[in-house]
């Protein structure tokens, strides 16, 4: 498999190269946002905003590595990772919407939790432990609470546009649907077909990456903007310039 450089030798070297600037500049923010925020509550809107980006790092570093080697579908569900976390930050951005956003998450963990020793019961009713101690604790949780859903993070800030290529990156790539299985075949004029196992293109990767960094972005300026981070904003700004200024990839 031919290996992507990042010596911006075409239009995909180009697009990793600026991935990895933007990579740097933002664990460069959360040291400074870590910093900044010493001593918050662990609830905080500014203690969850430092979480995503610090989720946000390793994604950004996950999809480097992996257009590095032209894994195009792999890449882009850690891209679909990154407009979740866009989400997260952009909901977080204004007290009203924070409050209902870190809501959400708490009620989505103890929904999860519910939802999990429910199956149990349900369908592994023959697993070692407690089962009636398992009920009971059910049984006391509250049935109203709902998991989270990232349209409805989606519809809390200015990231809600973006929902779309989340939308289609769930169906190009994340899930197994008929699109991303179609990353398996080739077909030929005469409609027949074979299958398929070759390496990303270059125009695949570029597109990859130039979605995956309208996220990341976002996720740093948003951070910045919140714990007041006033270097890391600075320097993502540029990068986001630099971002405008590249040729555009194709589509999703």
């Amino acid at each position: 498999m031919e290996i992507i450089s990042m010596d911006g030798a075409n239009i995909a070297g180009h697009w990793l190269a600026l991935a990895g600037d933007v990579h740097t500049a933002m664990f460069l923010g959360a040291d400074e946002a870590q910093r900044l925020t010493d001593g918050v509550t662990g609830w905080s809107a500014e203690a969850v905003a430092v979480r995503l980006l610090l989720r946000s790092c390793r994604n950004l570093q996950g999809i480097i590595v992996l257009c590095e080697q032209r894994l195009v579908v792999e890449s882009r569900t850690l891209a679909r990772s990154l407009l979740e976390n866009s989400f997260g930050v952009a909901a977080l951005q204004s007290p009203e919407s924070a409050q209902t956003y870190l809501q959400m998450l708490w009620d989505d963990s103890e929904e999860s939790r519910r939802r999990q020793g429910k199956f149990i019961l349900d369908k592994l009713s023959s697993s070692p432990g407690d089962v009636a101690k398992l009920r009971q604790a059910i049984d006391a949780m509250d049935r109203s609470l709902k998991t989270i859903s990232p349209k409805q993070v989606a519809e809390l800030g200015a990231m809600l546009p973006q929902y779309l290529y989340y939308q289609r990156l769930s169906d190009d790539s994340a899930h197994a649907t008929a699109k991303s299985l179609h990353h398996h075949v080739t077909i030929a004029a005469d409609k027949s077909w074979t299958f398929r196992y070759v390496p990303g293109t270059d125009g695949e990767i570029a597109a990859t990456i130039q979605y995956a960094l309208i996220a990341a972005l976002a996720v740093g300026v948003g951070v910045a903007d919140l714990v007041g981070a006033v270097e890391s904003k600075v320097r993502l700004m540029q990068l986001s310039e630099r971002w405008r200024a590249l040729p555009t990839a194709e589509s999703i």
